[in-house]
């Protein structure tokens, strides 16, 4: 069997309550989207805020 690992980036944002850490692919790195929410025009979605979990 072969895996796939998915190709994910750990990125920083700067936020005015602290720094946030996100996990995301490197697509949504490259979205108009998330550009904007990195400078600061949008605000970081809630459910982005929420930590992932993975109940098999």
């Amino acid at each position: 069997n072969r895996l796939q690992h998915a190709n994910l980036q750990t990125v920083t944002v700067k936020t005015p309550n602290g720094k946030v850490r996100l996990t995301v692919s490197t697509s949504v790195l490259k979205s108009p989207e998330f550009a904007s929410i990195l400078c600061g025009l949008r605000p970081i979605p809630k459910s982005w805020l929420n930590k992932p979990f993975y109940d098999v």
